[in-house]
């Protein structure tokens, strides 16, 4: 299993959140997974997003990335591993 967090301003669903958590990764179980956390409400999520219960896929994780305005701050081995379908190392 692999987990890495950021903290950045992001777009979900057409509104822009200011210094969101952010953690994505990869499980076994779940596959590609990401999740925001609210700022406000550390423990409250906004988006949870997984291979297995939603069927996201590598393109799905990558275009959510770049919906949220952060591919640029993932590290290209991670985006790399990404494109070739392979865990998050």
């Amino acid at each position: 299993m692999s987990r890495y967090t950021i903290t950045a301003d992001v777009i979900v669903a057409s509104k822009r959140i200011f210094n969101a958590t952010v953690s994505y990764g990869f499980d076994h179980a779940c596959g590609y997974f990401i999740q925001v956390f609210d700022p406000v409400d550390p423990d409250s999520l906004i988006l949870d997003k997984d291979s297995f219960f939603d069927g996201m896929n590598k393109t799905g994780m990558l275009e959510t990335f770049i919906a949220m305005e952060i591919k640029e701050m993932i590290p290209d081995t991670h985006i790399e591993a990404i494109t070739l379908d392979l865990p998050i190392p």
